[in-house]
């Protein structure tokens, strides 16, 4: 039988985990670690951080437990596409703005561009059938399976700074890319 490493531990930081994890800080939260995102929270270990909020032994190793065992269910960071709290706050924002809360953002790759490929993104009131769904903070994301393999790992971002505005892709997958940002290869 093959054994499943843990891949939180309690002495990662709480910073480490939940950029590796962003489904940890659901756990975390619910442990009454309430205080993700604090500017001194991302530096503490798990087990110092549960320590300060008055954790034994036993419960610290009940949540780290709980922990792995959500991860397992999640698919791993290389297997899924990673929307950063900054976009999903931007997304949340436009969503409100054009009075379509209930949609879903719509992320996808169509052939086409400088290099091949270009990024989609889009507004779209109902997801397919086939759609992959996946939701962050009260935000819904649809991504199509033919999308998915060249989105695998890809992290969507929203940059705001005086050379460059707007939602950014590190995709992993892309052995290139043109200078415009929305197109690889």
């Amino acid at each position: 039988m093959e054994q499943v490493m843990d891949q939180v531990t309690k002495t990662m930081t709480i910073g480490e985990v939940v950029e590796k994890y962003p489904a940890a800080a659901d756990v975390l939260q619910q442990y009454g670690l309430q205080c993700i995102g604090c500017h001194v929270n991302p530096y503490e270990s798990i087990e110092s951080g549960a320590r300060g909020h008055g954790m034994d032994e036993a419960q610290i190793n009940q949540m780290v437990k709980h922990l792995n065992g959500k991860l397992r269910e999640e698919p791993s960071a290389h297997e899924r596409v990673i929307v950063t709290k900054k976009a999903t706050e931007k997304f949340r924002q436009l969503l409100e703005t054009e009075n379509i809360n209930e949609h879903y953002i719509r992320v996808g790759v169509r052939a086409g561009g400088c290099s091949g490929y270009k990024y989609l993104l889009d507004f779209t009131k109902e997801s397919q059938k086939e759609d992959i769904i996946l939701e962050q903070d009260g935000v819904k994301f649809a991504i199509d399976q033919t999308s998915m393999p060249l989105l695998k790992g890809t992290t969507l971002d929203y940059v705001d700074g005086l050379n460059e505005s707007g939602f950014k892709f590190n995709n992993p997958n892309a052995k290139s890319s043109c200078g415009c940002g929305s197109s690889f290869s």
